[in-house]
């Protein structure tokens, strides 16, 4: 297999990991640090939040890591190397469907909705507002995590799979 190949292999699995990172620190901290806090600051935290993470750093790697996966699917094509093209084929699978499908069609329209919220609303009620955003939300968001590691560990074994020239 080329240099060339293995260098997109290794961008690769950086990339889905760095993006598996993200979901994961949601999940076992950001999250768990909101839902302790009053519903008021929680919503008011994840608004801020949601408003500042399109940014260029995440998107190298939530946007940038199924690109990266395609080039590296067609240099392992190229290279005839099928097993490690599976690999990277199922990578960017999981990865389309179970982290990039379950933001757009789950979390991007939940957090759309928390934004219209009036978080200074004294007859709205914020914990119920909170508690099924946060519930809802991070359950999603446990599936993008699984999803994304499951990513990391099919470019890995497409990285081994990989002959180097």
């Amino acid at each position: 297999m080329s240099r060339l190949a293995l260098l997109a292999l290794a961008i690769t699995v950086l990339a889905f990991a760095a993006a598996a990172g993200f979901f994961y620190a949601y999940s076992i901290s950001v999250m768990v640090g909101l839902d302790a806090a009053p519903a008021k600051a929680a919503i008011e935290a994840m608004q801020g939040i949601n408003r500042e993470v399109t940014n260029v750093w995440f998107a190298l790697s939530f946007f940038g890591a199924p690109l990266y996966a395609l080039i590296a699917l067609l240099l392992c094509l190229l290279t005839k190397n099928r097993a490690a093209a599976a690999w990277v084929f199922m990578a960017f699978a999981i990865y389309m469907s179970g982290t990039f499908g379950v933001t757009v069609s789950q979390n991007v329209p939940r957090n759309e909705a928390l934004a219209l919220v009036n978080a200074t609303d004294t007859s709205a009620d914020l914990e119920t507002i909170w508690t099924t955003y946060s519930s809802q939300w991070t359950a999603w968001n446990h599936i993008r995590t699984l999803s994304s590691l499951a990513a990391v560990l099919f470019t890995a074994l497409a990285f081994r799979a990989a002959k180097p020239a």
